[in-house]
């Protein structure tokens, strides 16, 4: 009989714009030997695969999940099993969600695995130890696997994250997604970081006009989801800055979008000159699926970004945070070196194909289960 796993997440279903939820929807797709539930929103689509779903939320929710979201959550696991062997959670550490699913696993009659991927960094305040409660904790990174281990969590395994590869793009498709996003015939750059945390977003801006005195017909698109309150106000600061400088009519701020996917396809280079990734995946989704679609990246100089930048056969580019005419340098560059660009589009598909490849993660944390349930 084929075990069955739990996956913990936020509400699984479309948009699939989520770490936690895309790595839990991969896995649940690859494996091969375990089944997979999941807890779903009521009415949800869910992609195509052996996955038992559990409708427990009444809709998907916001960024951060609401207090009954949570409480729905733990509701589930004080309450009757359905037959899962073993429990994989999927969210940022933190000590209250880990104080919350602890005492919950407490009441249960009998006592399964547990697993935690960590799937984002905490704020640097956030003590590691205390947010940590499963028998393996899965980190994404050689820099939280470092920070995990010097605050003592133990069970600490690494694995690397994972994309889905769609076939490789045709010309012709490109230039269809640049018409339909009625983009000019010329580069485009993209941002698609956060508007506020990690400071990536005003380098970026602070970059436009120094890119702009090298290659004036170059376009830039923002696409970037509104996280906190403050976000909209930190958007109308960019466009002021923006305006200032003169680029508006070669600027596009797209907002949260669904249409990115075609963006990553048109993108020339995509830039993230973050400084930190707080809240973010550490090597962060939207590259990965950039890398997906050949698409290079300049990135800043937080950890686990220059951490991709050193990967053998890196399609990234890594510049100081802090300097704005860097960033600009180095998206010039490969902006001017057709030939270049190209080999590093090559480089970050095979890593997609391999690295970051959704049945090699499926298959390390099966790995991961079999090991836990052997000791039962």
């Amino acid at each position: 009989m084929t075990r069955e796993v739990l996956l913990v997440t936020k509400p699984f279903g479309p948009p699939w714009r989520d770490s936690s939820k895309n790595l839990a929807r991969d896995l649940a797709v690859s494996g091969r030997r375990y089944r997979y539930r999941v807890l779903a929103p009521r009415g949800s689509p869910l992609p195509e695969g052996p996955i038992e779903v559990e409708r427990i939320y009444r809709d998907l929710g916001s960024y951060q999940p609401a207090l009954a979201q949570n409480l729905r959550v733990l509701a589930r696991l004080v309450g009757p099993s359905q037959g899962e062997a073993l429990y994989h959670f999927f969210h940022a550490p933190n000590p209250r969600t880990a104080k919350a699913a602890h005492q919950a696993l407490r009441f249960q009659r009998r006592k399964r695995p547990v697993l935690h991927t960590a799937c984002s960094l905490p704020s640097a305040l956030t003590p590691l130890q205390e947010s940590c409660f499963a028998d393996r904790t899965l980190v994404l990174s050689a820099h939280t696997e470092g920070l995990m281990m010097r605050a003592g969590v133990p069970g600490v395994v690494r694995v690397d994250p994972c994309v889905p590869c769609p076939r490789k793009p045709e010309h012709s498709e490109r230039e269809a997604a640049r018409q339909a996003l009625q983009l000019k015939d010329a580069p485009v750059v993209l941002f698609a970081g956060d508007l506020e945390m990690g400071r990536g977003a005003p380098v970026f801006v602070a970059a436009m006009p120094l890119i702009a005195r090298q290659v004036p017909e170059a376009q830039y698109v923002l696409a970037c989801r509104a996280k906190t309150a403050h976000s909209r106000m930190a958007e109308e600061e960019l466009k002021a800055l923006v305006r200032g400088c003169g680029l508006m009519d070669r600027t596009r701020f797209m907002g949260e979008t669904d249409r990115m996917a075609e963006l990553l396809l048109v993108a020339d280079v995509q830039a993230l000159p973050a400084r930190s990734l707080e809240k973010k995946m550490d090597y962060p989704l939207v590259l990965l699926e950039g890398f997906a679609r050949m698409l290079p990246a300049v990135v800043g100089d937080a950890p686990t970004l220059l951490e991709m930048a050193e990967l053998p056969g890196s399609p990234c580019v890594s510049a100081r945070s802090d300097a704005p005419d860097e960033v600009a340098a180095r998206i010039v560059a490969l902006l001017r070196d057709d030939h270049r660009r190209r080999e590093m589009g090559r480089a970050a598909r095979k890593l997609a194909e391999t690295r970051f490849n959704p049945t090699e993660f499926a298959t390390r944390c099966e790995a991961l289960y079999d090991e836990l349930l052997a000791r039962r």
